[in-house]
Order: C-alpha cells, then structure tokens, then sequence
C-alpha cells in the first residue's frame, strides 16, 4: 500500500509541476519551448527516442504529460510503451500501460501479450507470467508460436523445469516441433534449477545434440513483422544471453550458433557455482560438438571460451581425442553405435591434459593471442573479457596484464561504454594489497572520456584509496570523495520518498 501511495505521490507532483509551468508561462512561445511534443506522433517519437536511449524509466513520466496535454494515445502509443519497457525489466510499467490501454477500451493483441510474458521472464516472475497467458485465453486471444517459447523461457529464467517441460509437452503433441529457442529454453532452466544438479553438465551436452534437427521445424514460429519495425529481435524477446550483442557488426554474432551461445553462457555460470572436473571436460566436449559441425566459434563465443578458460590444442584435435573421463561417458549418451565405437578407440590414449595444469589466465591469454593473430576484425569484448578474468584475484601478474592491455586498447582507439568502465573499476577497486595502478588508470580513462562513475564503483574505489591512506589534500582523492559525495546524495533523493499522509 505504501508504494501504491508514493507512486499516487509522484504522478500528482509531477502533474502539479507541469500545470504550474504552463500558468506561469508569459507567451505561447515560451511555452511551445518547454513542452517537447504536441500531438500523438510527437509523443510516439518520444517514447521511441527514450527506449533507444536506454531510458525506460522515464516512460511513465512522457506518458504522464500525454496525459496532460490531453493528447489521446493510440494503440501504436502502448505498443511502443509496452515494447520500451520490456526492454528496461519495469514490469509495474508494464502492467501499467496494459491497464490503461484496456480502461480506454483497447483490448491487447498477441505481440502486446508476448512483450508482457517476456518482460515477467526477464524479472523471474513466471506466476505472473502463466496470469498473462490465462488473461489472453479470456479475452478471446489465441496465443501463437512465439508465446509459448516466451512463456517456456520465462519459467526457464525462474528455473523452474516442470512448467517447461509441461510446455514442450503440450507443443510436441499439437505437432509444433522444437527449435533452436526452445532448446535454449531448456538449457537455461537446467542451469536455473536450484539446488544446481550433478548431471546438469550432461544435460546441456544433450541438449545441444537434440537441437542439431531444429532447422527443420524453424517456420513454425515464424518471425513476426511488428517486433522488427519495433527493433525487437527474438534473442531479446526470449531473454537470452545474446540479446545486448544481436545487432552488432557481422562477425560478432552467428545466430545458427544459438544454442552453443546459451550453452557457454551456461556453463560460465556454472563454473562460478561448481568448479569441478565434470564442467570442465563437458565444456570441452561442447567445443568439440562444434568442430564436428565444422563450424567456426564467433566473438561471443571467444569471449566465453577467455573466461572458461578453455584451449583449444590443436595436436589433440588432429588425433581426435575427446576429454572426456569414464565417468562423463556414463552420463553422456551417445546417439548413434558409431560414435560410441569411435570414442572407445579414441579413449584408449586419453591421458591427463596438460592445459588442465595451468592457470586459468593462461589459456585466456592463449585464446586471445590466436585471435589477434587471426588478423579478423577486433571488438573490445576481448580486452574486457580479458581484463576481468586477469584481474580476478588481484594478483600482481593479473594485474599487470589487466593494466597492459587496457593500454593497448586505448592505443588501438576502443575505447569502453559507462558500463563496461563501472564493471571494471568497481573489480579493480577490490585490490586489497596491490599499488592500485589498474583503478587508478580506469578511472583516469573515465574522466578522459566525460564517463559517469556509477555509486557502487566510486565508493569502492574511494574506500581503497582511503585504507592506502592517501594525503586528504591529494588532487586524485579529492576529486574522487567529492564524486562520491554527490552521487550518495542524489542515491538518497531519489531512494527515500515521504509517504503520503492520509
């Protein structure tokens, strides 16, 4: 109730503002300079600008003086508004705009209903997400291919697997075959599921073999003509891992390769919460897989492969022996007699891995340098994947290797966004014994480059300047404390909200 009464709060103040400046006005002129749009597709315009700018949080307050202006939105208005915030996760946003668009007599069609599911999936909130899909069956909206992969991997990103599965189960028996998505659906429930289980490795490798037939039932879903006029690509409709990279340059991202993308992905953050030998040789079998199809590993994947750590030795790739141990095998099937007599072969050489005895931060090195050497077209994934994964410890040799290379890159011209600086300055930060020489240069890169420190990276970085006991009058510390303060201050302004007094 209390945050039902600030939100009331808030759209008062903000109607309150707006009123108070159109009467304070002196001429139209000076009003026409203040008021940013006039008519609906001024305001369509709008909301398309602020979602392209990553602003979804100000949607609301644009809708909000719609409103006022007693501009009359359309049904393209709440789609754009919908799609927008989707793109942020503000589910209540969301919600909002649908209530809205039913109290002026629009009934929400099927893409609106899959924005919807699909922005419960990326807030983990598949209860409300399965509401959703009742909601369209009562108001006479049938669900098509895509709602269903929607709602498959919003109770995927929740973990839970026996939704999922009800919902293969119901599309198998209506005749709608499987894709790449789905398996992807798959693959990311299985990792999501807690408490994590001990065959999730040979689940995933299955997975990836079961999708190799999805091209055959591609066209039962379909690629729906409104999400590309709206900019949403099916990687972001579905949640998947891929969706900030899916309008990179060509090269970056090869979408046949969908389901080796969730399942590195997977496997990143399973090593995080299990490292052990199983996860390790799964994902080498899973490289392998992808040498069979004679495909070559994209950026993405690269970037993945840095931070498994994993080395691709091309002697044992030409003598076929897979990295497999007998207890893998046992959980691993293999489909056909002959793969499974072509490893018994293989297995007879197997013997421990020598890339298996060294650091992590040398095999990341090693995937790196054969990709520079490759001469193909260089994205800063590379050095940012490689400076978190060097840095990851604080070990004066990753630290070292983390501050050279981003010296490299300022060299070569790439030069990092807010967030991958924050992301980075707020791990450098953690250096506890070190000479502070990476954070000190990120954060020289980020006021070179007019890049707004985020909270939570500048307060880690000013309390380690502090414990390094840095002279109060230093110029470095002083430009850094007042920073903080400031942004502190504006954290508090906008976190804390007085209630409203009934």
């Amino acid at each position: 109730m209390k945050f039902l009464l600030q939100d009331a709060q808030r759209s008062l103040l903000r109607g309150l503002g707006r009123r108070y400046l159109a009467a304070s006005a002196t001429s139209t002129e000076q009003y026409s300079k203040r008021n940013y749009a006039n008519n609906v597709s001024e305001y369509n315009t709008v909301f398309a600008s602020l979602t392209v700018k990553r602003r979804n949080y100000l949607l609301r307050d644009a809708y909000d003086d719609m409103m006022l202006d007693g501009v009359q939105p359309s049904r393209d208005t709440f789609h754009s508004l919908i799609a927008g915030t989707m793109k942020g996760s503000r589910l209540q946003d969301a919600f909002y705009f649908r209530d809205e668009m039913k109290a002026m007599g629009l009934v929400p069609d099927v893409v609106l209903y899959n924005f919807l599911i699909s922005t419960c999936g990326k807030c983990k909130n598949s209860d409300q997400a399965i509401k959703v899909l009742d909601e369209m069956k009562n108001y006479g909206v049938k669900p098509n291919g895509q709602t269903y992969i929607c709602l498959l991997n919003a109770c995927a990103a929740a973990g839970r697997l026996d939704p999922v599965y009800t919902i293969v189960r119901d599309m198998t028996s209506a005749g709608v075959g499987l894709n790449k998505y789905c398996y992807a659906g798959l693959i990311v429930a299985h990792k999501n599921k807690t408490p994590v289980s001990e065959d999730v490795a040979a689940k995933i490798i299955e997975f990836v073999e079961q999708s190799k037939n999805w091209s055959t039932v591609e066209a039962s879903t379909g690629v729906n003509a409104e999400n590309v006029m709206m900019n949403v690509s099916e990687e972001e409709l579905y949640n998947l891992p891929t969706a900030d990279y899916i309008h990179r340059r060509q090269g970056f991202l090869d979408k046949e390769l969908t389901v080796y993308h969730v399942a590195f992905d997977a496997f990143v953050e399973l090593k995080n919460v299990q490292v052990d030998l199983l996860t390790s040789l799964a994902m080498e079998t899973l490289v392998e897989l992808l040498k069979s199809e004679k495909k070559d590993p994209d950026v993405f994947i690269l970037v993945q492969m840095m931070s498994l750590g994993i080395v691709e030795q091309q002697d044992m790739w030409q003598l076929k022996i897979r990295s497999l141990t007998r207890a893998v095998l046992e959980q691993v099937k293999f489909k056909t007699a002959r793969a499974q007599a072509e490893f018994d072969q293989h297995s007879k050489i197997i013997k421990p891995m020598c890339y298996l005895h060294s650091g992590d931060l040398d095999r990341g090195l090693q995937i790196y340098d054969d990709y520079m050497n490759s001469k193909k077209r260089i994205y800063i994934e590379l050095y940012v994947a490689l400076v978190e994964g060097a840095m990851i410890g604080h070990t004066p040799r990753g630290m070292q290797i983390a501050l050279d290379k981003l010296e490299e890159m300022t060299q070569r011209n790439f030069f990092l966004n807010p967030k991958m600086a924050n992301d980075l300055l707020l791990i450098a930060a953690g250096d506890k014994k070190g000479g502070y020489t990476t954070a000190n240069y990120l954060w020289d890169l980020m006021q070179a480059r007019n890049i707004t420190p985020w909270l939570p990276a500048v307060q880690a970085y000013y309390n380690g300047l502090k414990a390094r006991f840095v002279p109060e009058e230093d110029p470095r510390l002083l430009q850094v404390s007042s920073t903080y303060e400031k942004l502190a201050r504006s954290h508090r302004r906008y976190s804390v909200l007085p209630a409203v007094v009934l």
